[in-house]
């Protein structure tokens, strides 16, 4: 079986560019078990990598950084890709650009194309720009790319009811397979905390509902002076964020901290992870978080509670109330036994669904049905 996967970047060293982001981190944690399967070949296309394979069924392609000379090139190197071994399906893994050379290349030569969908669609085209006449035409070029995919992989049932109903995509083509986490490199935290430390990691971005959290730590705080909130990752909304802790006079309990690459260092600094997100596909954040056993609350949206049962392996709360986060943060403040049960069940669900292994197993089952 011969796989090509297509993803503009796929080198976690460019987090600080706001482009790159969970689908390319997906792909470098799933090539390592990939090498594992000597069955299976792949050929992965990108514009920028510092990933070296170390085996015989990885091979890299770097092409232009400029998106449309990356298109053409694509597409003549798919052709060159085949002469050696005839590709079986194209994997891009991003709904945009890179699907283009796919479907040229799918009029010359027979294969199947499988399309990843990392957000939900809606929110691709609507966070994009706000001229009117863009969105339109970003609505077409969307639903060109859709029909001329032949499967999709979705990483929630918000994206599947999305293709079915607003793309009339059958059932059978849609297929629910999660991102993944390598549990080697998200060690269990054995001992935990009082919660005290509360924490977020990821863009600092409208739809990541950041204010709202702001607000319902403002609300916790009154009662619980020795609380603390750290928020890891850039953003357009950086410097906004700043000034309203600025404004609050929050900066000793409220730490904006970048940029961070190292994991245990980021999660170690806080006993309780906040999503509060109003769309997402599948968070690494949360799974990152949930591996590691730090108790988690997360907005009632589809990608959350595709991880997230409330009251079972973590906390859930209406995206846009206030008073229902605050309202959760304090039961983790006040319950000790309550937030060891979510953080072991968490922990529990990641080893059963979402490591890498397991994910990779649900992608051969899905290659070697549509090849």
């Amino acid at each position: 079986m011969h796989i090509v996967i297509l993803i503009p970047n796929t080198d976690e060293n460019l987090g600080k560019n706001l482009r790159i982001g969970g689908a390319e981190k997906q792909i470098l944690r799933l090539l390592p078990t990939y090498a594992n399967h000597k069955e299976i070949k792949i050929d992965l296309i990108t514009k920028y990598t510092k990933y070296i394979p170390h085996s015989n069924n990885i091979i890299i392609h770097q092409l232009s950084s400029n998106s449309i000379l990356f298109v053409i090139q694509t597409f003549f190197r798919l052709f060159s890709i085949n002469k050696k071994q005839e590709i079986t399906i194209l994997n891009p893994h991003i709904l945009g650009i890179t699907i283009i050379p796919c479907i040229f290349f799918k009029m010359f030569v027979k294969t199947q194309i499988m399309t990843k969908i990392s957000g939900e669609i809606y929110q691709l085209i609507n966070t994009r720009t706000k001229n009117h006449l863009i969105k339109a035409l970003d609505k077409i070029f969307v639903k060109f790319l859709i029909e001329n995919s032949n499967h999709f992989q979705a990483l929630n049932n918000r994206i599947k009811e999305d293709l079915q109903r607003n793309y009339n995509v059958p059932t059978e083509k849609i297929h629910l397979i999660p991102n993944a986490i390598n549990l080697d490199d998200f060690k269990y935290i054995k001992k935990m905390k009082k919660i005290t430390r509360f924490g977020y990691v990821g863009r600092l971005e409208k739809v990541k509902n950041i204010f709202l959290m702001l607000e319902a730590f403002e609300i916790v705080l009154q009662k619980n002076c020795e609380i603390t909130l750290q928020l890891y990752g850039l953003g357009t909304l950086y410097n906004q964020i700043d000034s309203y802790i600025k404004s609050k006079q929050l900066e000793n309990v409220i730490k904006l901290k970048g940029f961070q690459t190292n994991a245990h260092e980021i999660y170690s600094s806080f006993d309780c992870f906040i999503l509060p997100s109003e769309s997402e596909g599948l968070s690494n954040s949360l799974l990152e978080a949930m591996a590691l056993g730090i108790p988690v609350i997360v907005s009632n949206i589809a990608g959350n509670m595709q991880l997230i049962k409330n009251h079972r392996n973590g906390l859930v709360f209406q995206v846009d109330s206030v008073k229902n986060l605050s309202n959760n943060m304090e039961k983790y403040i006040n319950d000790q036994n309550f937030a060891e049960k979510m953080r072991e069940s968490a922990r529990n669900d990641i080893e059963l669904n979402y490591s890498s292994k397991e994910v990779i197993k649900k992608l051969l089952i899905i290659y070697k049905r549509i090849q």
